[in-house]
């Protein structure tokens, strides 16, 4: 089935991925060959081998694909299958201004489509930012994020909902009061929901008063992270 845009892209788009990088799966993630080579293409093989500290390489990678492939699935139609070594990560300069005091930065290529991410690392998570701009627009879009470790007992007391996890409960809580001050409107006034739609997949949006409110946004969790970001022109 043929790839389609679903509307005319004139505004800045955002996704994010977050990895716990204490979490029993993501260590010493890069001795596992079969994963490496079913995710990574040539290139981004060579450059794992290259690195000090492979495992974080991977994971920088991982995520930058991840949180591009979140806007990939906002822009066209169907939802393309999620083929990791279909999105190539490259170095590159960043255009905007970096979110944290992060030492990486790069590009993202599917197809036509071009991201940029931005990283923001710690001991304990790897947070990617990734924004799309309209080739035709020549302002900056303004872009946030931020992330927050959820405990175990603040993950126990928070029920999962109908067909949302604990987790996904949890990020939508913490980052209400964010999108909430990014928009300087009351946290009251925001929804986060995903609208009726074909694929229940679709990532989710954001609402205010009932309408889609003038921002992207993007949510993730992994571990015991949760992570949001948002972006507009101004």
């Amino acid at each position: 089935m043929p790839i389609t845009t679903t509307e005319p892209f004139t505004t800045a788009l955002t996704g994010n991925d977050i990895v716990d990088l204490t979490a029993p799966g993501s260590v010493d993630k890069a001795a596992d060959s079969r994963f490496v080579n079913r995710v990574f293409h040539e290139e981004e093989r060579r450059f794992l081998e290259t690195r000090e500290d492979p495992t974080l390489a991977l994971w920088l990678l991982w995520a930058a694909k991840e949180a591009a492939y979140k806007i990939v699935c906002k822009l066209v139609q169907p939802r393309p299958v999620f083929s990791h070594r279909r999105f190539r990560v490259l170095p590159g300069e960043a255009s905007l201004p970096l979110l944290a005091q992060g030492e990486f930065f790069a590009r993202v290529i599917w197809q036509e489509t071009e991201t940029e991410v931005f990283f923001d690392v710690s001991a304990e998570r790897l947070h990617a930012v990734a924004v799309c701009q309209p080739a035709k627009r020549a302002e900056k879009p303004e872009l946030m994020a931020g992330c927050r470790k959820i405990s175990d007992t603040e993950l126990s007391r928070t029920p999962s909902g109908g067909t949302l996890s604990a987790l996904s409960l949890a990020v939508r809580r913490h980052a209400l009061p964010a999108f909430a001050e990014f928009l300087g409107v009351s946290e009251k006034s925001l929804k986060i929901d995903r609208p009726d739609q074909p694929d229940p997949r679709q990532p989710p949006r954001l609402f205010l008063d009932g309408r889609p409110a003038p921002i992207d946004i993007s949510l993730s969790h992994h571990g015991h992270w949760v992570a949001w970001s948002a972006c507009r022109y101004k």
